[in-house]
């Protein structure tokens, strides 16, 4: 049988040349997908944040802190909405 070969990237930082495995690269993203795991949002829960978000900006106008403070909710849910939709497993909820 034939050998593999690994490919391997050269990183230069600072005139130093590094060698970085790729095989090792791959395989630590890999670990880091099976570890981190998603739960799957419904759709609902990316409409009301986008309502929220612009709800929220127009009641920043009358009351700024609260305005802000449901700004900052909002966009933390839709964040994890489109987190949701990249990295969420395939298949019906």
């Amino acid at each position: 049988m034939a050998k593999k070969k690994i490919a391997k990237k050269t990183v230069s930082k600072k005139g130093v040349s590094v060698g970085v495995n790729v095989k090792n690269v791959a395989s630590s993203k890999a670990s880091i997908k099976q570890q981190y795991k998603v739960a799957p949002l419904s759709n609902s829960f990316a409409i009301i944040s986008i309502v929220g978000i612009i709800i929220s900006a127009f009641l920043i106008s009358r009351s700024p802190s609260w305005g802000f403070a449901f700004l900052v909710v909002f966009v933390i849910m839709f964040i994890a909405s489109l987190r949701s939709m990249r990295y969420g497993p395939i298949g019906r909820i």
